[in-house]
């Protein structure tokens, strides 16, 4: 039996695979082929739609050819025919243009749906690629605004915390092949992602605001249409920069926006049409020049209002898309009722039904920009002062709703950030949501835990109890036995917790933590700080922060492993006895089997041992990645010399040393 087959042996007698895990893994394929069918039918339906985009566009050239057609015969020949050939030919195409832009917006919606649905598929498979560098996914704005930062809303200052780069850096949050932003964010806008980013750095620390969010989160997952519904409408923002529509929306006004500018502008335009059908050409042609002379007065401010307001073509319609579907929504949740005011243009959310619809409000400035972007002839602009009369319009109603313009697109960046939370307990229904302790002693309580970035069907869960009777976790293990990925899965879980997010655990239990870790320790050539420095560092953190406040869960891989054995296990040891005196909670993977003399000991009850299981055959050494009670007890160091091919006397006397 070759090793491969003697180690599955193995793990089929040392685990197995509960009903619960059975059970998820047949949803997850139940979702998986629920998306390929859909993902089938959007590739079916963009087909049709681009076929029929293609001969709606042939039809728009073969009839614009015969007005051009028409146009010539009645110039050239006064032909009546040709004329009222071209009169209807002009009504064909208008007929034509109109369902064709129609198709197109299907299109473009269904294209949208088909990208969409496969970014939920490849979330269901797990295979997401990661972003190296999450902060270059970050779309460059322009200007600096509050409203595109990303900041804090309904978290108040003292009620969360910021975690480290280093830290984020241990536990693959933003950086590397593969990172939990890539693998959760499903923020379609810039403000969204940037707000994302910052929620998954940010836990909160008070237990009634993280059930808050959990509430928001809970319920959004159990509106998965509604999210979908609302990626579809702001998947075509995605790389658009909002400061282009901050810009406009909070520029100083250039036309002058009275009754009386309203009032001759209104009376210039049809009183040019009314002389020019009533036949009055003498009259038509003063009010035709006063009109081109009013035109050439505010040229230059009609062209910036333009520049400024041209983003207004692309924000508007999601925009008001997005105010109606919350206008409709009736959600429960106290934050998901406040996100549905600020959607609504209102402060309270009972205010939402009174007045007029903040999203037909929108929809109003987003017809007038759809117009803009329409071209208008000078020569005939000058009759109905279309320019003028669009951006007198567009200006004066955006500056009317200004500020409820800027509270809509911070409440867009959190509703994105909690549809990305909401979006991890819809495709990947192995996680689960924490319950959250508000009194009583410190407490965390995992089972079931699994790393996010191991495939499920792969992975083997465990789990860790903190209360009264545990401060400080020993774990001893060999290399590649499951430590490391254990104490990141115990860590990634707090934060998803601590972030109103659901976990990758059958079940958790905790009081809010300040979470710090010394996992993934490197040198600073640029800062002049080498390896054995920065986990003093690192230590250094936790200690200080145990000066302010208890609870604190800190989780230590290899520490002090920079420096000499003797003065290693010597700190190693100072450092835990001070732990244990802190209040704190601590988990420390070691190799060093001698610090495991500190735990299970009437002197420290709170202090226990562990270990992830190796099972020995021969030279062979196989992990069942279960975390067992108690200091290790096999070792493997010298076996696997003698199985690389080291010469016989090494390892001869490396055994007789040991």
């Amino acid at each position: 039996m070759d090793k491969n087959k003697k180690a599955k042996a193995l793990l089929r007698k040392v685990s197995f695979m509960p009903s619960f895990r059975e059970d998820i893994i047949k949803i997850k394929q139940g979702l998986i082929n629920g998306l390929q069918i859909k993902i089938e039918k959007a590739s079916a339906e963009t087909k049709r739609l681009e076929k029929n985009d293609f001969t709606f566009s042939n039809l728009r050239l073969v009839i614009f050819s015969v007005i051009l057609f028409s146009i010539w015969l009645f110039l050239n020949h006064d032909e009546f025919t040709g004329a009222l050939v071209g009169i209807n030919s002009a009504i064909a195409f208008a007929g034509v243009v109109y369902y064709h832009n129609i198709i197109f917006e299907k299109l473009k919606k269904t294209r949208a749906g088909l990208v969409l649905a496969r970014e939920r598929k490849a979330r269901c498979e797990e295979n997401i690629e990661g972003h190296k560098d999450a902060e270059k996914f970050f779309v460059k704005e322009v200007i600096d605004h509050p409203a595109l930062a990303g900041g804090p809303t309904e978290s108040s200052e003292g009620d969360s915390y910021e975690i480290s780069g280093e830290i984020l850096n241990d536990l693959d949050f933003y950086g590397g092949d593969a990172n939990l932003f890539s693998l959760y964010n499903t923020a379609q806008t810039s403000v969204g992602i940037k707000k994302f980013y910052n929620y998954l750095k940010t836990p909160l620390l008070n237990a009634e605001a993280i059930k808050n969010r959990q509430c928001a989160v809970k319920e959004l997952a159990g509106s998965a249409d509604f999210i979908d519904a609302a990626m579809l409408e702001l998947y075509h923002l995605r790389g658009r920069r909002f400061s282009e529509f901050v810009s406009a929306i909070t520029s100083p006004r250039v036309l002058p926006h009275n009754v009386f500018f309203k009032t001759l502008l209104a009376a210039l335009s049809v009183s040019a049409i009314a002389t020019l059908a009533a036949g009055y050409y003498n009259a038509f042609a003063l009010v035709y020049c006063f009109n081109f002379a009013i035109i050439a007065i505010f040229f230059e401010k009609c062209a910036a209002v333009k520049k400024n307001y041209l983003s207004m073509s692309y924000f508007a319609r999601p925009f008001a898309n997005l105010s109606e579907m919350f206008y409709r929504s009736g959600f429960d949740s106290d934050i998901l009722k406040k996100l549905s005011a600020a959607f609504g243009g209102r402060t309270n959310a009972g205010d939402i039904k009174t007045g007029r619809p903040f999203y037909k409000k929108l929809g109003v400035i987003a017809r007038i920009a759809d117009f803009m972007l329409i071209p208008m002839p000078v020569i005939l602009d000058a009759i109905i002062l279309s320019e003028l009369l669009l951006c007198e319009r567009i200006e004066r109603k955006t500056s009317e709703i200004k500020d409820e313009l800027i509270a809509f697109i911070k409440a867009l960046g959190e509703f994105e950030s909690l549809a990305s939370l909401a979006n991890i307990k819809i495709d990947l229904p192995e996680y689960n949501f924490a319950e959250i302790i508000s009194d009583g002693p410190q407490t965390l309580k995992v089972s079931g835990a699994i790393h996010p970035l191991i495939k499920f069907d792969k992975a083997v869960e465990n789990g860790i109890v903190f209360d009264e009777h545990l401060d400080i976790a020993i774990i001893t293990g060999s290399n590649m036995s499951g430590k490391s990925t254990f104490l990141k899965s115990v860590a990634i879980s707090v934060v998803l917790s601590q972030i109103g997010a659901p976990a990758r655990v059958e079940k958790m239990e905790l009081t809010p933590f300040v979470l710090l870790t010394d996992i993934r320790i490197t040198d600073s050539i640029k800062a002049g700080v080498s390896h054995f420095y920065s986990e003093l560092l690192r230590v250094k953190a936790v200690t200080d922060k145990l000066d302010s406040v208890k609870n604190v869960f800190a989780i230590f891989d290899e520490l002090f492993h920079g420096t000499n054995s003797r003065e290693r296990l010597a700190l190693c040891r100072a450092t835990l006895e001070y732990f244990q005196k802190s209040g704190g909670k601590f988990v420390m993977a070691t190799h060093d089997k001698e610090l495991t003399s500190l735990g299970d000991s009437p002197e420290a009850p709170a202090v226990k041992n562990y270990h992830f299981e190796e099972k020995i055959e021969g030279l062979d050494s196989f992990f069942t990645y279960r975390l067992i009670k108690g200091p290790v007890t096999a070792v493997n160091a010298v076996k696997l010399a003698q199985k690389c091919g080291l010469p016989e006397e090494i390892y001869k006397r490396a055994a007789q040393l040991s």
